[in-house]
């Protein structure tokens, strides 16, 4: 081996090797409980069960609820079915089924809820705040398919302790503010 090429490939070599013994020594050095931490954080709670009620655009409805995680753990399937009854005589009550696929955008290190419902509406979430105690989340639309150019959704998530939450369907046509569609409140079914 010649003397230049021998030189270069030692100073590689020494880097390398710090900076490996630079790595090890941060793992060795990262706190314990980082490796425990929930992936699933804020929205891990939606897992279970729920039964309750909703009030919106067809009148007080019953709403039942089913969070958990499919595709090994992947993401977080909430199955919702709210039933009004009718409002008036000759009026039908309304059904209202939905599913919301909750992922977790580890390049931006953002959730993301994907919800397909019955109407043919398919919104794309972001959540974009979540409260300091963590109990209260905000999601609001990337996108809105089959809807008007420019409508926007937002869904808040406020937990209440272990075994309740309630929601709050927010809508937003072109160049108006959100305004409340659906509000709901869901416990745990035992």
């Amino acid at each position: 081996m010649n003397g230049r090429l021998a030189t270069p490939i030692a100073v590689l070599a020494t880097i390398a090797l710090v900076a490996g013994s630079l790595s090890a020594a941060a793992i060795a050095q990262a706190p314990k409980d980082q490796s425990k931490k929930d992936p699933w954080g804020p929205v891990g709670f939606l897992v279970g069960k729920w039964k309750g009620t909703s009030q919106g655009k067809f009148g007080p409805a019953r709403v039942q609820v089913t969070g958990k995680f499919i595709l090994g753990g992947k993401y977080l399937h909430l199955r919702t079915k709210s039933v009004s009854k009718p409002q008036g005589k000759g009026l039908r009550g309304e059904t209202h089924e939905d599913w919301e696929i909750i992922s977790h955008d580890h390049a931006w290190d953002k959730f993301v809820l994907r919800q397909f419902n019955s109407e043919g509406f398919v919104n794309r979430y972001v959540l974009e705040d979540i409260s300091d105690e963590g109990n209260r989340l905000v999601f609001v639309t990337e996108a809105v398919e089959n809807g008007p150019p420019g409508l926007r959704a937002r869904t808040t998530y406020v937990r209440k302790g272990k075994d309740a939450f309630s929601t709050v369907f927010e809508l937003a046509p072109p160049g108006q503010d959100f305004a409340a569609c659906v509000t709901s409140t869901l416990t745990r079914r035992q």
